[in-house]
């Protein structure tokens, strides 16, 4: 008891100090891409290498959906945006009452979205389909490359290649798949962030990406929170008139569907929240009281109270010493934990930490640092496996790429029944994403503590110098 209350204590202070720092206002102003300073040494061949093998994923990418239509190919999801917006051309109020789609669901989206597919309804749902892939696969190699570009690499044909290979791996992350074959715009939204927050903080469009991307799905709004408590007050600013403008327009346009929306339908969850693939606080605690609302309830709040206290602040801690990349990540892990619905194809955004964990081990030069990331990667991905609905395995079906975390029984209230082995892999997501704020908000305290100040994030920066990979 007493090395507990030492703890809590010295976490206290710890948590005391971080809050000191953010109020003194302690910041490097982000220079966005531009200021780049490392660079990789590899020379034209792996800048082939990378792109090639981006090429070739997404080459096999196709090959899988094509020989697995009934699966990698359905977009159930992009089926529902499409029957809404098709649907505003005659009931609009019926917007957040209907169903839509191959399999009928509710339209849970802000009203400015279905807008946006109202516009496109001249598309066939085939001609739908491919757009959805390609803006989806073109938004992830423009984050990977964004990613790569916040750590501090130059623009030059190394940067391509590790983006390229990056990006190759990172199109077979479960995540990524399972917005790929349920139509998603998880990839859209996360590109949106991602590649306004790489701008530099200079410059007065910084701020309209998280505005749109909170427009079409409420949870990126807590990026305007990290930009408040980073003092970037212009960019917030600018992403919530960027939001109030999307509100207010889609208003003028479809008055019915928008006060339905935000007067009813806003918080409204669909069923199934304790279903496996719901890897949020609210699901977990769920699945643990046998589906119980009243009993999932407080812990759910204290754990988003926790959550939101010290991701939020070691994001700030990291971004104020020019970790952008670092903030973004806690971030959205927050957004993610905390929402109440965060299936598992949202979690798209661990495409952020494999490329930061991957510098990390290249930087580092540790073999466990390089082992864990390599372990996380291959936990992450799909992998062709034969799997029912259910969690058993089932050689008579096709091999089709799937995430280990189905390999858990799941559907029908199964969930309930998990024993400790299965509660954790049956949580991985949310598990991983607690332990990664976890260790980087002990990591920021830490660091501020040792007397580590905003400014010295130059230094840092300066002193990463190049890096020296020799290939072929």
């Amino acid at each position: 008891m007493p090395q507990i209350s030492a703890l809590v204590r010295s976490l206290g202070s710890l948590g005391m100090g971080a809050v000191t720092s953010l109020l003194r206002g302690e910041r490097v102003p982000y220079l966005g891409m531009a200021s780049q300073h490392a660079r990789i040494r590899l020379g034209r061949t792996f800048a082939i290498a990378g792109v090639a093998a981006f090429i070739a994923s997404v080459a096999l990418r196709i090959a899988v959906a094509l020989a697995h239509p009934e699966s990698q190919w359905t977009m159930i999801d992009l089926s529902v945006y499409s029957g809404a917006g098709e649907a505003l051309s005659h009931h609009q109020s019926q917007l957040y009452s209907s169903r839509f789609g191959m399999f009928p669901l509710p339209y849970i989206y802000p009203p400015f979205s279905a807008l946006v597919f109202h516009e496109l309804d001249w598309l066939t749902f085939d001609q739908l389909q491919l757009l959805a892939a390609t803006v989806s696969i073109t938004c992830l190699a423009a984050v990977v490359w964004a990613a790569w570009g916040m750590l501090g690499y130059r623009v030059n044909g190394a940067r391509l290649g590790a983006a390229g290979a990056t990006a190759a791996v990172c199109l077979w992350l479960e995540p990524v798949i399972s917005t790929l074959n349920f139509g998603q715009i998880n990839l859209l939204v996360m590109g949106l962030v991602v590649v306004d927050l790489a701008q530099s903080d200079r410059k007065w469009t910084k701020g309209i990406g998280v505005g749109l991307a909170t427009a079409i799905k409420l949870t990126p709004g807590l990026f305007v929170v990290y930009l408040l408590i980073t003092r970037r007050f212009r960019a917030a600013m600018v992403a919530t008139g960027t939001f109030a403008v999307t509100v207010f327009g889609t208003w003028a346009a479809l008055p019915k569907a928008s006060r339905e929306f935000w007067f009813h339908a806003i918080g409204v969850t669909p069923v199934g929240r304790d279903y496996l693939s719901n890897q949020s606080f609210e699901g977990l605690f769920l699945r643990l009281t046998d589906n119980s609302d009243t009993a999932a309830k407080l812990p759910w709040l204290f754990c988003c109270a926790a959550i939101v206290a010290a991701g939020m602040v070691a994001a700030a801690l990291a971004s104020n010493r020019g970790a952008e990349l670092l903030g973004i990540c806690l971030t959205s892990v927050v957004a993610l934990a905390i929402s109440p619905i965060s299936w598992t194809s949202h979690w798209v955004w661990f495409a952020l930490l494999i490329v930061l964990a991957t510098d990390t081990a290249i930087r580092s030069r540790r073999t466990w640092m390089r082992l864990w990331t390599a372990i996380g990667v291959v936990l992450l991905l799909a992998w062709p496996m034969h799997i029912d609905g259910t969690g058993v395995s089932d050689t008579r079906l096709p091999l089709i790429p799937t995430g280990m975390i189905w390999y858990v029984p799941h559907t029908g209230g199964r969930e309930e029944g998990w024993d400790p082995a299965q509660i954790i892999f049956g949580n991985a997501y949310l598990i991983c994403g607690v332990a990664f704020v976890a260790v980087m908000a002990v990591r920021e305290f830490r660091r501020l503590a040792r007397g580590g100040r905003a400014g010295d994030a130059e230094e840092s920066v300066r002193s990463r110098g190049e890096i020296k990979i020799s290939v072929g």
